[in-house]
Order: C-alpha cells, then sequence, then structure tokens
C-alpha cells in the first residue's frame, strides 16, 4: 500500500554538506584575516578581529545547520513511524473482521 508522505532525506543531507562547504570557506578567509598579511593595504586595522568574527560565524551557522539537520531527521523518522503504524493496524483489523465472520 503506498502512502501519500513525500521524504526529501536527500534535499536534507545534500544541505548539510553545503553548510560543511561554507564552515571551512568561513574558516579559511577568517585565518586568513588572523594569521597572514594578505589584504593588509585594504584594513591596516581591526583585521584580528574581522578574522575572530569570521571564524565564530562559521562555527555557529555550522551549530544551526547540525540542530537543523537533525530535527529533521528526526521528523523524517517520525513520519516514518507513524505512516508504518498506519498501514499495519488496518491490514490486523481486516483480518479479524473476517475471522469474527468465520466464526459465526
Amino acid at each position: 500500500m503506498k502512502t501519500k508522505i513525500k521524504i526529501k532525506r536527500g534535499w536534507n543531507i545534500l544541505l548539510f554538506y553545503f553548510s560543511f562547504l561554507l564552515l571551512f570557506f568561513y574558516l579559511i578567509l577568517g585565518f586568513f584575516f588572523l594569521f597572514t598579511s594578505m589584504w593588509m593595504d585594504f584594513l591596516p586595522k581591526g583585521r584580528g578581529l574581522i578574522g575572530l568574527f569570521l571564524v565564530l560565524f562559521g562555527l555557529f551557522r555550522f551549530y544551526v545547520a547540525y540542530r537543523r539537520y537533525k530535527n529533521k531527521k528526526e521528523k523524517i523518522n517520525k513520519r516514518i513511524e507513524i505512516a508504518n503504524k498506519a498501514v499495519i493496524p488496518t491490514t490486523s483489523a481486516s483480518l479479524s473482521i473476517n475471522s469474527a465472520e468465520e466464526s459465526c
């Protein structure tokens, strides 16, 4: 029996990996500001602050993405469980009704 629940597992995993990509981007950019002399002529002061902000922002984005991934995964598992429970009782109920009719 088919259920009408559409589960987007692939999209959830793709967004999780995209958050990894953004984490590495922000970390690398932040470390460039903190530990190299690149763009020294554009920003002579405040480079450390910008680098620290980028590193912390990257870690924060990853934390939010991980929580979102975990919550969506739990919701998908609950939907699957509810769908499986909804299908099983209807078949067992019809079997018990048929067996009750046969005993009469």
